[in-house]
């Protein structure tokens, strides 16, 4: 279920923008990056999500649960994150989240 007042931009893409700065090791915003807050929302958030978790797990390509999710995020390759439906939207970063927790700090 999702907050009250719930956006995509709000509650991903500055979060993910967030989650890259901290795994590239970023000190400011990364304009011009396909990880930037806009461009996530734009059309890159599916991209961002496998590229990090792929890298956060040193792409090791033996991981079912990961494949899985890769899988599922190809679907929205290229999608305006407003034009995914927002329960969608959050299951997919939510399900992120649990492989990068430990990974990116």
């Amino acid at each position: 279920m999702l907050r009250k007042g719930w956006n995509f931009r709000g509650d991903i893409a500055v979060c993910l923008e967030g989650d890259a700065i901290r795994h590239f090791k970023e000190s400011n915003r990364p304009f011009g990056k396909i990880y930037d807050a806009s461009a996530i929302e734009q059309g890159c958030f599916a991209e961002v999500m496998i590229i990090l978790v792929r890298s956060a797990t040193n792409y090791n390509y033996e991981n079912t649960k990961i494949d899985e999710f890769v899988k599922d995020c190809a679907h929205y390759i290229g999608i305006d994150g407003n034009q995914i439906d927002p329960e969608v939207a959050n299951d997919l970063y939510q399900r992120f989240k649990s492989f990068i927790e430990k990974k990116i700090k």
